[in-house]
């Protein structure tokens, strides 16, 4: 507000009178639009319960029309777009978030999710190692290792595993990892990083049928991780493969 220092006094009263108007009207306003966004969020809330996200969606945009810069409000319907399976308005809405919050973790691992669902790896790949770099997390590298993996670009990964490997501070970090077991119910367990990335090493060079390094590098997740199921049916494999060639071999004729 503007000060002024010469003023009549019934210029002065009547500005007072103004304001006590204008803040009497906009209390009375107030719970009204209150009420709407409340309103609002607990349609949303029932929509996304049924799985409604279509309907979720639009009460997000109603809901943002009230409080336009507000960055959660935001992240909460780029995740909407995202259930609701539309990738690319979800990365766009993140791309926003994010050009005004260049530290927004969620818009940006919401964008790495939107990046692998449209096939962009490459771009999920790039992002994931960003954010390993800008975050000092090395539990995104492993990320962007296991899209390289499962997109075949496997000297990719495995010198991302490679780099993986070199930080010492992954020494004690867990991932949470799923398998189906005897009965083809998925189990999670927690693997130490470095035994799941042996594991990898292991699986790219059993692919590409160099036993012995898969062999090792089965061995090195097994002594960090003696309870690893993976790997220990990944070194199964490994030896019944070595024991292959003998039992394949013709017999020597006497």
């Amino acid at each position: 507000m503007k000060k002024i220092f010469v003023i009549s006094l019934a210029l002065l009263a009547f500005g007072f009178s103004v304001e006590a108007a204008s803040k009497k009207k906009k209390n009375k306003e107030k719970p009204s639009v209150n009420t709407q966004i409340n309103t609002d969020s607990i349609a949303q809330q029932i929509a996304i319960s049924l799985a409604d996200y279509d309907k979720a969606i639009t009460f997000g945009y109603s809901i943002l029309a009230k409080d336009p810069t507000n960055i959660n409000k935001t992240f909460h319907l780029a995740r909407l777009h995202y259930l609701a399976k539309n990738f690319e308005i979800s990365l766009n809405v993140c791309s926003i978030i994010i050009s005004k919050d260049s530290l927004n973790i969620n818009a940006m691992q919401l964008a790495a999710l939107n990046f692998v669902a449209l096939k962009a790896t490459a771009d999920a790949v790039k992002l994931y190692k960003a954010m390993a770099s800008k975050f000092n997390n090395p539990l995104y590298l492993y990320q962007a290792s296991i899209i390289e993996f499962e997109s075949n670009q496997l000297d990719d990964c495995l010198n991302t595993i490679n780099t993986l490997l070199k930080i010492k501070s992954i020494e004690n970090l867990k991932i949470e990892m799923t398998r189906k077991n005897a009965i083809n119910k998925i189990v999670k367990e927690e693997i130490f990083l470095p035994a799941a990335a042996y594991n990898i090493k292991g699986f790219i060079a059993l692919k590409k049928n160099d036993l012995a390094n898969a062999k090792a590098n089965f061995q090195k997740a097994l002594v960090l991780e003696p309870s690893f199921v993976l790997a220990e049916n990944n070194l199964k494999e490994v030896l019944v493969k070595e024991q292959e060639p003998k039992q394949n071999k013709p017999a020597e004729s006497k």
